[in-house]
């Protein structure tokens, strides 16, 4: 009977571990904001591009890209910035 109720204990957390893993859309864009707020723009490029890929659909594409784009800027990127931003504003206008 113990041991039925510490291998139950240990399946249940370990559910509970691998459904908090899973990013949301909703919690990458979280990621970029953050990122970028905190002025770590390589952090929010990088999870724009991990929003993008994962969740192409996604709400939060056109804004994530825009925040994508001003990091490209501020780290010197301007030509690369200048595309993004033209991806996000035709996301946008869709």
């Amino acid at each position: 009977m113990k041991r039925t109720k510490i291998f139950l204990c240990v399946l249940a957390f370990m559910q509970l571990s691998f459904f908090s893993a899973a990013a949301t859309d909703a919690s990458l864009f979280g990621e970029v904001n953050a990122a970028y707020k905190s002025s770590a723009w390589p952090g929010a490029i990088d999870y724009a591009d991990t929003l993008v890929s994962q969740y192409p659909r996604s709400p939060f594409i056109a804004k994530a890209l825009s925040l994508k784009a001003e990091s490209l800027y501020h780290l010197g990127r301007v030509e690369e910035a200048c595309g993004v931003f033209e991806d996000a504003i035709s996301l946008a206008s869709d």
